[in-house]
């Protein structure tokens, strides 16, 4: 039989597991996720890189960006195979662009006049 304390005992530990559920999940998330943003600010003579200046304030905030978005995704459309699609084809297409970007950087070494 269930008596009242058992019970707010049971919600209890109930709602702290909940939390260290959630606190795990966000350090895998900030542990994981990893985005490097390469923009640059020139200001005068100096070189501002904007993933510092992001990182600074909070370190894996674009992750955390990244992941909140997704779960908006997933919360509206319970496209769980349309945001897996999406998710890929961008991480696939940001590959290439940085591919591209060393080839073309060094296209003079590879293919010599």
């Amino acid at each position: 039989m269930s008596t009242p304390a058992n019970v707010v005992t049971h919600a209890f530990i109930t709602g702290m597991a909940n939390i260290v559920g959630m606190m795990v999940v966000g350090s895998m998330i900030a542990t994981t996720v990893k985005i490097k943003m390469p923009l640059e600010i020139a200001a005068g003579e100096n070189v501002i890189v904007l993933q510092d200046m992001i990182d600074s304030v909070m370190p894996n905030l674009l992750g955390f960006i990244a992941t909140f978005l997704v779960y908006i995704w997933l919360r509206r459309t319970q496209g769980k195979h349309t945001a897996f699609t999406i998710v890929f084809l961008i991480a696939l297409a940001g590959y290439c662009h940085i591919l591209w970007r060393t080839v073309t950087k060094h296209q003079q070494f590879l293919m010599p006049a």
